[in-house]
């Protein structure tokens, strides 16, 4: 039967480990420097193990370390990771290349994806990843995906403009002006449906005929009556507003030109200053 492992290391007894333990920070080494101690103490190695957790070839791993290294072999070690892919210098070239955006020419693409960024660092830097890969790194140069909106490739900004301030300037086809004309009883309108419907909307594929029949309509004799005393009441409240606001604007010039505007009245006796 072979001979049971020895602690060979005697710097430290049994109430230092002790004292080791109560200030470390590391749960697992605690337990291992508790078995030890407990070793050292003349505990057997099966009663020691399990108090702490542990089985008697683990502790048997522990006296190896602490037999080599120390207490400092004890603490738990942490592995630092997978390398990285890519320096930090590579990340830096990546992202110019993604700020800086591709040549059609070249690249033939007029914008960058995953896939022709995966494809471009594979060509540079020799390295394989997965297209979700080279998103996970745009992320953390703290870059954002922009989409930008489709359009075709034929499309015209110089008659897009054009339509547009045509819209502006024609309007509806038939305006305000237009239905108050019409509902004037002394038949004003009359003298220009033509001119009227010519007037139309270039979408409005109906003859004149048919719009000038549309302008005069078949409206009954009551509705028109208040259609018409509405438009004139309209036209008096908007006289009377124009009035009522060139006396205010004259009323206050006066008072401008009058006095000053005194200065308002503050309670507070803090003066507050900006920072």
């Amino acid at each position: 039967m072979p001979a049971s492992l020895q602690v060979t290391r005697g710097e430290h007894t049994a109430a230092e480990l002790r004292a080791f333990a109560s200030r470390s920070r590391d749960g697992s080494q605690v337990r291992r420097l508790l078995a030890l101690a407990q070793v050292l103490e003349g505990s057997s190695r099966h009663a020691a193990a399990s108090q702490n957790g542990m089985d008697r070839q683990t502790l048997r791993d522990w006296v190896h370390r602490d037999n080599a290294l120390g207490i400092d072999g004890l603490r738990s070690r942490r592995s630092s990771g997978r390398t990285r892919s890519l320096t930090s210098a590579q990340m830096g070239e990546l992202l110019a290349l993604t700020v800086k955006g591709p040549d059609p020419e070249i690249d033939r693409v007029v914008r960058w994806r995953c896939v022709d960024l995966r494809d471009e660092v594979k060509r540079r830097f020799s390295v394989s990843v997965h297209e979700n890969t080279i998103g996970v790194w745009l992320r953390r140069l703290r870059m954002i995906r922009l989409q930008p909106r489709p359009f075709h490739p034929k499309k015209d900004p110089a008659a897009q403009e054009a339509f547009k301030k045509r819209a502006r300037v024609t309007g509806p086809p038939v305006a305000s002006e237009t239905g108050r004309a019409i509902l004037n009883p002394r038949g004003a309108a009359e003298k220009f449906l033509n001119a009227l419907a010519s007037h139309r909307e270039r979408g409005c594929h109906a003859s004149t005929e048919t719009m000038c029949q549309a302008l005069v309509g078949n409206y009954r004799q009551e509705h028109v009556f208040a259609l018409i005393q509405a438009v004139e009441l309209y036209d008096v409240y908007q006289t009377k507003v124009t009035e009522c606001d060139k006396q205010i604007e004259a009323i206050l010039m006066h008072l401008k030109k009058s006095a000053p505007t005194p200065a308002a009245r503050c309670a507070c006796t803090q003066s507050w200053v900006s920072t």
